[in-house]
């Protein structure tokens, strides 16, 4: 799509499609809504290694909080 001298979302949409119909276009792999909160969490205590600046909110939440304490280190 770089070479494209094309350039516009039409012309993008159109490579995509192509892509995705030839099945050249990669799949991705989401990690499950436990492993992004964990994620988030050892995130926000790694910014913070005496745990004295509380994370910003939505940064770290209760059901990530309460997974990482199920799991001790």
């Amino acid at each position: 799509m770089k070479q494209n001298p094309d350039k516009s979302d039409k012309a993008d949409a159109w490579v995509l499609a192509d892509l995705i119909r030839l099945g050249y276009l990669p799949k991705v792999w989401l990690a499950p809504e436990e492993i992004r909160q964990l994620r988030s969490l050892v995130r926000c205590s790694a910014r913070s290694p005496t745990g004295s600046t509380p994370c910003s909110e939505g940064e770290a939440t209760d059901t990530g909080q309460a997974a990482a304490a199920s799991h001790p280190p």
